[in-house]
């Protein structure tokens, strides 16, 4: 059934459905209101679908983006590294766009979000392994001077 068809048979909903499935786009109903300037019912169906539609956008773009592979690796990561839950509390938003703009302003480059998360993870990883590292160097060797003392 051609679109424009189909924008004349079908229901408010029902376009409203195809409107988010991408079967039709806005712009083809847009068309289908300039063709048919006299059709009321038409061109009343085709508003409320297409305000619906806008609505539906703008709660996508209110939603948080689903995480991806990397980030939930990445997740999995940290809990597996550090002994506290609450690790990454210290990243707010307001850390994560200074170090973009740092990045901007070093390199000349944008970086995206998970990249700063990226980054902040290789840094606290390292620096928490290297800090368990000395600390077990110190506990050794306070261990082992007690021993020779006490012998």
């Amino acid at each position: 059934m051609k679109q424009t068809e189909f924008i004349r048979r079908s229901t408010a909903d029902q376009i409203l459905k195809a409107l988010i499935a991408n079967r039709i786009n806005r712009h083809m109903v847009y068309a289908y209101r300039k063709r048919h300037p006299n059709d009321e019912a038409g061109i009343e169906k085709t508003g409320d679908a297409l305000e619906q539609y806008r609505v539906y956008l703008l709660e996508q773009k209110r939603q948080p983006p689903k995480p991806t592979a990397a980030t939930l690796a990445l997740a999995d990561l940290l809990d597996e590294h550090h002994p506290h839950g609450n690790v990454r509390s210290p990243m707010t938003k307001e850390l994560i766009e200074r170090q973009k703009r740092l990045v901007q302003l070093a390199f000349g480059r944008d970086i995206s979000t998970e990249q700063v998360f990226t980054l902040w993870a290789a840094y606290s990883m390292n620096s928490y392994s290297e800090f368990s590292h000395q600390e077990y160097l110190t506990h050794r060797d306070n261990n082992s001077q007690l021993r020779d003392e006490g012998m």
